[in-house]
């Protein structure tokens, strides 16, 4: 993806660290790719307009919608308006973009939801090194790619035989975490999360007030 992003979207050239890509496609004369195709509309794009580099990022990155971003926030409002939850950002990866998750979830339930993750993150620097040994030097993008194929591959978990319904799977995430954490800490999760938001309305609500409405005339003054 590297290459990807710094060479071919800027006709092979080569794109310096920290210049955005609409500007190195114009010092290099590139013109930025646009999107075409039938099926655009059922996916909420239009054809003709700029691809930008975050919708290649997440398209072609991170196999995801290209405005997952957008949707992301439109089921993060639905969450707050309806459970009266907040959202706090959390890096995970040093130098990506933070995860949005809600406000007064125990931490350890989080850790205990990624552990799929975390068995990957174990296992790549394993093969890497097993790679580096074979062939005499670190991989390429190509062969990381690989690698990583590799780590998830080999650390899946075979699938259940019998379908589960969703109320089965909810039943059993929830007797795990109990197990692990302590019912209490299953019990009360709303609980601190409703209480996690109102303290970060208390922080929000004021700097809103200042800046809200708008400095001039009230719009909905006649």
């Amino acid at each position: 993806m590297r290459y990807l992003f710094r060479g071919v979207m800027v006709g092979d050239g080569r794109r310096p660290a920290g210049k955005s890509l609409r500007a190195a496609q114009e010092e290099a004369g590139v013109p930025p790719g646009v999107w075409k195709g039938q099926g655009l509309a059922a996916v909420g794009l239009t054809a003709g307009d700029v691809v930008t580099e975050r919708q290649a990022e997440l398209l072609l990155g991170e196999g995801r919608h290209p405005d997952a971003d957008g949707i992301e926030r439109a089921l993060m409002e639905e969450v707050s308006a309806r459970l009266g939850w907040a959202w706090e950002p959390r890096d995970v990866t040093p130098g990506r973009r933070p995860v949005m998750e809600i406000a007064g979830i125990d931490r350890r339930l989080i850790g205990w939801q990624s552990t799929r993750r975390q068995q990957i993150e174990d296992a790549l620097p394993v093969l890497t090194a097993k790679y580096e040994d074979r062939q005499g030097h670190p991989p390429g993008e190509r062969a990381a790619y690989a690698l990583a194929c590799q780590a998830t591959d080999q650390t899946r978990r075979p699938k259940h035989k019998e379908l589960r319904s969703l109320p089965e799977l909810r039943a059993a995430w929830r007797d795990s975490a109990a197990r692990a954490y302590g019912a209490d800490v299953v019990a009360r999760l709303a609980e601190r999360a409703r209480a996690a938001a109102a303290a970060i309305w208390v922080r929000v609500r004021p700097i809103v007030d200042i800046t809200w409405p708008p400095p001039g005339p009230s719009p909905w003054s006649t």
